[in-house]
């Protein structure tokens, strides 16, 4: 009924940019889905640390003596006296049951140094409502300082070794309201690099082997995959014919061999937008290179000049104009608002990424949509860079097209699928 068998990264990559809005990316697609394309954010979340900009700081005192609290550092044995201070909600709620400790495990004591710096502590054991553990501890002691303050590391604490995250396959059939009564399997391939294709780091790093013991490797283990689905009753048809009209995408991809080219494709004929990404062939099996991220080596893919795409008839842009975005000139607004305008998603009401967040891994899409008795097939590709690509660099076209599928059922039972590229 519904399958994609290549290049699955790239297409979930390009589904979600191309039709979800820049808010959803940014806060829910971020967290949940895993979709954060900032380097440095995923590091936080994955690895912990931080920066002093990200500490939150936090009320540690009494109610009545919040303004008044100071604290002192003792020198070595990493202990932090408080005054006016509740670390552990016993002034608050002297009930031990219900007592709510205002300092947790994991909680930063920031001490300002003399030099305008600070020094941070992480605590290791709330003792009482005015002695924290902490470590490191401090060679010379603090005396009573109102400067020093307790903060929650949200980033760092977020920094998890073992995460959960959501994931919907990009095919049509997992956008269908409804299907109808009868036996369904999903089928799901691992990619055999799965590790490197799910890790992106600065350098290029090997994986785990219990053999060979190599500096600098990391192992990744997935723990569980779990499928979740939504059943209903509902009155319906004993026999009949149930349509189901699917969106689907076909990526292929071939490799640039100079700085200018025709590249020649064969598409579904039911397409309806196409969309191209320039990227090294590393990609997955180069850590440094994520198969979600659409770059060259060396960020090569900016020297891109001009390009055109031909299909049904219609050529797009019609004006096959040049552009730049180097160290001194930036002239692809244009290209950045093509790619939303044909994917109808300029005038979205939560925005879209920005320039800068698509510069970085920039998608190109246009819309073909046309006679539904158009039944072409053959794409042409032309471009050019203002620089020879690096070897091993890939165009990855992406079609959009639509499946039709009709299920026959008789008497509850399903008798006959269908699948029509209309």
């Amino acid at each position: 009924m519904s399958s994609i068998n290549a290049y699955i990264p790239q297409a979930h990559t390009i589904k979600t940019r191309l039709g979800k809005s820049g808010a959803w990316q940014s806060t829910q697609g971020a967290d949940i889905y895993n979709l954060d394309p900032d380097f440095n954010s995923r590091v936080i979340k994955s690895c912990g640390g931080s920066t002093i900009d990200s500490l939150k700081k936090i009320n540690v005192g009494a109610d009545t003596f919040e303004l008044s609290r100071t604290m002192t550092f003792l020198a070595n044995n990493g202990n932090v006296i408080g005054v006016n201070t509740d670390f552990d909600g016993s002034v608050k709620s002297p009930a031990v049951a219900n007592r709510i400790p205002l300092v947790r495990k994991g909680d930063v004591v920031v001490c300002p140094t003399e030099t305008g710096g600070f020094t941070r502590h992480e605590v290791i054991k709330v003792v009482d409502a005015t002695n924290l553990e902490v470590f490191p501890g401090l060679e010379v002691a603090v005396t009573q300082n109102p400067l020093i303050f307790i903060a929650r590391d949200f980033l760092a604490q977020a920094g998890k070794n073992t995460t959960t995250t959501l994931y919907r396959p990009s095919i049509g059939v997992f956008e269908t309201e409804q299907l109808g009564a009868g036996s369904y399997r999903i089928s799901l391939n691992p990619n055999s690099r799965y590790q490197k294709a799910a890790v992106e780091s600065v350098t290029n790093r090997p994986v785990y082997d219990e053999n060979a013991k190599v500096a600098g490797a990391f192992r990744l283990s997935v723990k569980s995959v779990k499928f979740y689905a939504s059943m209903s009753k509902d009155t319906v048809q004993l026999s009949g014919v149930e349509t189901l009209f699917l969106n689907e995408q076909t990526l292929q991809t071939k490799q640039l061999n100079s700085d200018e080219t025709s590249l020649d494709f064969t598409v579904p004929s039911s397409t309806q937008m196409i969309a191209f990404v320039v990227q090294t062939g590393k990609a997955g099996s180069d850590t440094r290179y994520s198969p979600t991220k659409f770059v060259a080596e060396a960020h090569a893919e900016q020297f891109l000049d001009s390009f055109q795409l031909t299909y049904a008839n219609t050529s797009k842009p019609s004006i096959r104009f040049n552009s730049e975005f180097s160290a001194k000139t930036s002239t692809i607004a244009q290209r950045f608002h093509d790619t939303y305008s044909e994917a109808g998603m300029s005038e979205l009401q939560g925005g879209t990424e920005s320039l800068s967040t698509w510069v970085e891994s920039p998608i190109f899409a246009y819309s073909f949509l046309r006679d539904s008795s158009d039944r072409s097939t053959q794409l042409q590709l032309n471009i050019n860079f203002r620089r020879f690509m690096p070897p091993n660099t890939n165009i990855i076209i992406c079609a959009f097209h639509t499946r039709t599928c009709e299920v026959s059922y008789n008497q509850g039972l399903i008798t006959d699928v269908r699948t029509l590229t209309v």
